[in-house]
This record gives structure tokens, sequence and C-alpha cells, in this order.
């Protein structure tokens, strides 16, 4: 079983040799790629389900979602209510005006 899924590695990847040194080079350039890579790299699937749609909307929306929220957070627009007092200090006069007790 080992031996054959070898062998049928072997083929695909000499019967798409230039497909994996172009999406190699891909990598080499940018370290981390997307799914808009692989497509312009490798072209479309040449299959295409429901299943694959809705795992690419689902994918994007995730995306959409965490963006939205790291600007949020960027924007000082996050949910977590700050105290003012300590809102106002720059952290130099938060990190001095800890006190450690003595025992």
């Amino acid at each position: 079983m080992i031996d054959e899924a070898y062998e049928r590695t072997l083929t695909v990847l000499s019967k798409y040799k230039e497909k994996c040194e172009a999406l190699a080079k891909v990598l080499l350039e940018k370290e981390t790629i997307n799914h808009d890579d692989i497509v312009a790299t490798l072209g479309d699937r040449p299959f295409d389900t429901d299943a694959y749609q809705e795992y690419l909307r689902n994918t994007k929306r995730q995306q959409e979602d965490f963006e939205r929220e790291l600007e949020d957070l960027n924007n000082g627009s996050g949910t977590e209510k700050k105290d003012d007092s300590e809102e106002k200090k720059s952290v130099p006069e938060a990190v001095l005006s800890f006190k450690i007790p003595r025992h």
C-alpha cells in the first residue's frame, strides 16, 4: 500500500513538474501564500464542487470578520471598557507608579 502511494506520488509530481516548480518559486518569494496565489500560479481547480465553493465563502467571511475585529482593536473601539485614569497614563508612568508591597 505504501509502495503504491509512493509510486502514485512520483507519477503526479512528474506529470505536474512545471506547476510544482512554479509553486515552489512563489513559496520561496513569498514564504506564505493564500488561495488566490495558488490559483494564479496553478490555475483553477479541474473540478469545482458546491462544498468547495461553500468552503471558500466561509473562509472569506472568516477572514473579513477577523480583519474587522483587528481593525476595531487597533482603533481602540474594542468591547473592553478601560479605566479612564489608567488610559490617560503613559506606559512609563504606569510602570513607575507601581509599588511593591513590603513584608
